[in-house]
């Protein structure tokens, strides 16, 4: 029912992914992208991030493969292929879905450290704790809390 890609050094939690997932099954039929936002700038968009993985439905995997893949930036040399599926995707009106916690904001799917996400000085540099939506880059973004 769902394709995830994640790099050889990503975790992954199988029974969160699957209870996560459970109820995305009722839109099966509508092309779904599921991963962590993460802004490619301010005319390209909100774009799911390869770190931590990211998950398609049945018909996105469908539509990536037959209208896509072989049309959209064949050319394009890049290691960067989450900003450049979730722009591909974009051109056919298909956005990432927000997976935050829709009480907490706490993010499901997670592109720092285990150890980063609930300090706020993280040993990967001054980042402050990915959990606080009053971080500069989730500053960015519309809050789940704060959303009617």
């Amino acid at each position: 029912d769902f394709f995830h890609l994640g790099g050889d050094d990503m975790y992954v939690i199988v029974e969160n992914l699957r209870k996560f997932l459970q109820d995305k099954k009722k839109s099966s039929k509508i092309p779904m992208l599921w991963g962590q936002w993460y802004l490619r700038g301010p005319n390209n968009g909100i774009a799911v991030s390869g770190g931590p993985g990211y998950t398609l439905n049945r018909a996105a995997l469908s539509l990536f493969l037959t209208d896509i893949f072989p049309r959209c930036d064949v050319h394009y040399k890049t290691s960067a292929e989450d900003g450049t599926l979730s722009k591909c995707f974009r051109t056919l009106g298909i956005t990432p879905e927000d997976t935050r916690d829709s009480l907490t904001g706490e993010q499901t799917y997670h592109g720092v450290r285990p150890d980063d996400l609930y300090t706020s000085t993280p040993s990967s540099g001054n980042r402050g704790s990915f959990q606080s939506k009053n971080m500069a880059f989730w500053a960015t973004l519309p809050h789940p809390t704060n959303i009617s």
